[in-house]
Formats: structure tokens, C-alpha cells, sequence
């Protein structure tokens, strides 16, 4: 694989500023609490961890997966609690999918906001697939409404 420069001193940079935020980190607190303080999380959002793999023109970091791995495993290391925030919001929330299937508009309207720290996720609740959205079903059952066409 060929690394691209570009992205290399761009991911340094991104990867030097999410350190210095880990620093700060109490996971004792986060724990004992069971919150991620709001501080942390704006710092997360003032660097563009929200927005790692988002393209720059939407107003993400335009980051490679690589460099997303790099940075899950530096805040595993750290905390898991905002491991599932960073990554939950990323890769099982909204960003991932309409990176790959969004139409333009979706994008232009999603990305920035997600960008800026918008949390997104992915929630199930269906009794019998718990985390396996493969197994995720459905029916529609017509009812009678007041017009009919």
C-alpha cells in the first residue's frame, strides 16, 4: 500500500491533538460517574474527532480508514467509553452509510453537522436480533384510512 504524504502529515497532526486531549482524560471519573464530561466531549468535537473519515468538502478531517483505526486504537488505550462514542457515532451511525449509499444532498446536509460533533448512532430493538441488524425483520399490515386511491 502506498501512504500518501498528504494524508500522512494530516493524520501526525490529527493524531497529535487527539493525544493531548487523551491527556486530560480522567477514565477513573468517567467510570466512577458513568458520563463523559461535556468538556471532554467538546474538546473531541473542536479537533474533528467526530469527523475523521469525513470528506473535507463536507466539513470533515477527510481521513483514511487507516488513520481512523490509528486513532480508535490510540482512545481504546485510553477509555473505552469514548471508544463506543467515537466509534459507534462513526462506523454504525450515520456517517459510514451515507458516505457509501447518501445522495448529495443528503450528504451536504448530514456531513457538516456531524462534522462539527452532531452525535449520530445506530439503536436496535428488535427482540430477537440484538446487536445482528442482518436478522432485523419487518411487516406492513394495510389499514383502512380515511381516503383511498
Amino acid at each position: 500500500m502506498r501512504r500518501d504524504p498528504d494524508e500522512e502529515a494530516r493524520a501526525a497532526e490529527f493524531l497529535g491533538r487527539l493525544r493531548a486531549v487523551l491527556d486530560g482524560v480522567d477514565s477513573d471519573e468517567i467510570d466512577r460517574t458513568g458520563q463523559i464530561p461535556e468538556a471532554v466531549v467538546q474538546q473531541l468535537r473542536d479537533i474533528g474527532a467526530f469527523g475523521i473519515k469525513i470528506p473535507r468538502e463536507y466539513g470533515g478531517l477527510g481521513l483514511s480508514q487507516l488513520t481512523y483505526v490509528r486513532a480508535m486504537e490510540m482512545v481504546t488505550s485510553k477509555d473505552g467509553s469514548i471508544t463506543a462514542l467515537l466509534s459507534a457515532s462513526q462506523s454504525i451511525g450515520v456517517p459510514q452509510p451515507l458516505k457509501l449509499f447518501g445522495t448529495e444532498a443528503q450528504k451536504r446536509q448530514f456531513f457538516p453537522r456531524i462534522a462539527k460533533g452532531g452525535i449520530s448512532a445506530f439503536a436496535l430493538t428488535e427482540v430477537h436480533a440484538g446487536s445482528d441488524p442482518a436478522n432485523l425483520a419487518t411487516t406492513a399490515t394495510p389499514t383502512r384510512t380515511a381516503s383511498t386511491s
